[in-house]
């Protein structure tokens, strides 16, 4: 398992649409066929625990799943029956939690790839007739505080933490953002052009290479 931490030290960045073109690039056959490796690419967000719940307490007022807010962006600052938006319920509610127990969240997202982890461990099948090591990439996107980077870096010793850089000036700097001070391993600058997909796929590639030779020692 190779964990990829993506992180921005400002919302609209460009996570999301970075996550989509590492999967996109991790999954293409021809690398999978040039470093005879199987990557399984999946997202993970430590919020998505936090909303669904969210959903479910506060459907009375209003309260909607966070698909729903993905494609409707406009009602995430929309007051609901109580006066709050939902933005304002999720930071008080996910706040509150991590009172309790600072790694909460996290811990959540941690359980799932674990899980997810152990089940792809389990499944062998041939890619055109030839077998391949199953490898789980998880990609975290919604990373913020700097004692979720420690609870997962303790846990995933190859985890590679990605800052990404937007430099098309759409980036807005919420009261949630910028909140992670630890050193990344690597920045890709998203320029908001075509050469951004090319610029993290010389990533994926350079990543497929060391992957590799993890796997295949002696190739």
């Amino acid at each position: 398992m190779f964990p990829i931490l993506l992180y921005s030290k400002a919302s609209r960045a460009g996570k999301n649409f970075t996550a989509q073109v590492l999967a996109q690039h991790f999954e293409a056959a021809s690398l999978e066929e040039k470093y005879n490796v199987q990557f399984n690419v999946k997202n993970y967000a430590s919020a998505s625990k936090f909303k669904g719940i969210c959903a479910e307490l506060f459907g009375e007022i209003g309260m909607k799943g966070e698909s729903i807010y993905e494609a409707f962006g406009d009602l995430r600052k929309k007051p609901l029956a109580n006066g709050m938006t939902p933005v304002d319920i999720w930071i008080e509610f996910g706040e509150l939690c991590k009172r309790i127990y600072p790694e909460v969240w996290v811990s959540q997202a941690f359980k799932d790839i674990y899980k997810d982890a152990l089940a792809l461990d389990e499944v062998h099948y041939p890619t055109a007739g030839v077998f391949r090591p199953q490898v789980l990439i998880p990609v975290i996107t919604d990373l913020r505080f700097d004692v979720e980077y420690d609870y997962l870096k303790t846990r995933f010793k190859s985890m590679t933490a990605i800052e990404v850089v937007a430099t098309h000036g759409k980036t807005v700097v919420n009261k949630m953002d910028g909140k992670l001070t630890r050193k990344c391993d690597f920045q890709l600058t998203n320029n908001g052009t075509k050469d951004y997909v090319r610029i993290v796929g010389e990533y994926v590639e350079a990543t497929c290479e060391r992957i590799s030779k993890e796997l295949h020692p002696s190739a």
